[in-house]
């Protein structure tokens, strides 16, 4: 009986093309499809891994060194691509934990697109905090302003002659009455007190005149 596992690498291998059968990266690369597994895979199998008693350590060095070429495939990539890939690795791992998961749910390729990555968040997070800023933020009220209604103030009154409609600065009537003793000459003139400019004083005045 044929384990799971055969199967599907026999599966993965007889569905290539003659030609594509004997390329083995190409192989390879169809069955860690098959397997669904791929770089990411690698990488969290070599970082996950714990040394085990039963294993040993010279059996534990061999498996943690199979799991680090899988993931870095240094028959891929230059001397500067494995570094471009080591950096990336360590960049996401010290990131804040949302912006972590962010970046990692979009699968960065490169440093450069990662730390893209990374701003947007943090300036989309930024700027959501800002608008729950001002939206919490007491709005400033302003001194409530007494407007008179012209109605309501009535009509202005002399403090001189106590009538209404004219104050005293215009008033032409004064507060002295008229009597015998105040006359002055055979013309009918008499004298009574007035203000003037805001001082009282003893004017002469002719009968019939307002």
């Amino acid at each position: 009986m044929k384990l799971k596992g055969e199967r599907r690498t026999q599966k993965a291998y007889s569905s290539l093309n003659a030609r594509d059968a004997q390329d083995y990266d190409y192989v390879k690369d169809a069955i860690f499809h098959r397997y669904e597994l791929n770089v990411e895979t690698f990488r969290q199998r070599f970082r996950a891994y714990r040394y085990s008693n039963f294993d040993g350590p010279r059996e534990a060095y061999a498996q943690l060194h199979e799991l680090l070429l899988k993931w870095i495939q240094p028959e891929r990539k230059t001397g500067e691509q494995i570094l471009e890939m080591i950096a990336l690795e360590q960049f996401i791992e010290i990131l804040p934990d949302k912006v972590k998961l962010w970046v990692q749910e979009h699968r960065p390729e490169t440093s450069t697109k990662a730390i893209s990555l990374a701003e947007d968040f943090l300036l989309a997070r930024r700027e959501a905090e800002q608008r729950i800023t001002v939206r919490n933020k007491p709005l400033l009220q302003k001194e409530p302003q007494l407007r008179v209604n012209p109605q309501d103030r009535g009509d202005p009154k002399c403090h001189n002659c106590g009538r209404v409609g004219h104050i005293a600065r215009f008033c032409r009537k004064t507060q002295s009455k008229c009597n015998p003793s105040n006359v002055v000459g055979d013309n009918g003139g008499f004298l009574v007190e007035a203000c003037v400019n805001g001082a009282e004083t003893t004017a002469y005045r002719k009968l019939g005149l307002p």
